[in-house]
């Protein structure tokens, strides 16, 4: 697809992913527009990058775990835009704990805006790019959508959620010009992350993180080839699919690897 003047919505546009998202989309000359629930920081940043870019932008605020929330968003972007050309789900929140000491307060969190905020967006948004028969929708997942890690039961849940909603998904769209991808990347240094430092194992730490720049950069080639499912680094599914035919040994692979890794973790 080609981005020049398409109208691109990006939730979770404040911070990490969101926000290098902001400037691969402005290089590529797309009508940016973008969501996220802290009102003054997206204020805030929209004005920087305005006149970083000499561009304007349009921004709202809304909590996407909200059903009406999300469908009052929605409606007041299409009267001023008409179309939507590209949707990024990217909004999300972890909260990282053992099953036994989670909050299911926390856990609920979780599904409600990384899962639930993204059908709230496809419901209202799919409808419009099928009766123009055009579109591309990009759900941003995680490696912890294809396979689960210690202490991240819940955030796991929320993302192999949006995976199996998204491979259903997949097969609907297959006869029209609507397109979906679902990018997994391993563990992105955000501000996420933070919160998985203190609790995460040698196993989870088998790959090193990755720059948020690495996953808009994944994003935008995603897009511009069409490709449905993406885990990245390569590694990841290599040693996914080692692990299930000789597990202990892949284990053994990965925490040779996690233990550099924690050495040079910043």
């Amino acid at each position: 697809m080609d981005l020049k003047n398409k109208n691109v919505i990006i939730t979770g546009a404040s911070g990490g992913i969101g926000k290098e998202l902001i400037s691969i989309f402005i290089k590529e000359k797309a009508n940016l527009i973008l969501v996220a629930r802290d009102e003054e920081k997206l204020k805030n940043l929209s004005n920087s990058i305005e006149k970083k870019y000499n561009i304007k932008l349009d921004y709202y605020s809304a909590d996407l775990s909200s059903e009406d929330a999300v469908s009052e968003l929605i409606t007041n972007i299409v009267q001023k835009h008409e179309n939507i050309d590209v949707l990024i789900n990217n909004a999300g929140v972890a909260i990282y704990d053992s099953v036994e000491e989670a909050d299911i307060n926390d856990l609920k969190r979780m599904m409600d805006v990384n899962f639930w905020g993204m059908v709230f967006c496809i419901k209202n948004i799919l409808p419009l790019m099928l009766k123009k028969n055009f579109g591309h929708i990009v759900n941003i997942a995680s490696v912890a959508g294809v396979r689960g890690f210690k202490n991240t039961s819940g955030y796991s849940a929320s993302k192999f959620a949006i995976v199996g909603f998204s491979e259903s998904l997949f097969k609907e769209l297959e006869d029209t010009n609507v397109n979906l991808s679902v990018v997994c990347p391993g563990t992105v240094e955000t501000e996420m992350l933070d919160g998985l430092k203190s609790k995460m194992d040698l196993e989870t730490m088998g790959v090193k993180p990755l720059k948020p720049i690495v996953v808009a950069q994944k994003t935008i080639e995603i897009i511009k080839k069409n490709k449905k499912i993406f885990i990245f680094p390569f590694i990841i599914p290599i040693l996914m699919n080692f692990e299930k035919i000789f597990p202990k040994i892949a284990k053994k692979i990965v925490l040779k690897v996690a233990q550099y890794n924690k050495k040079h973790f910043n």
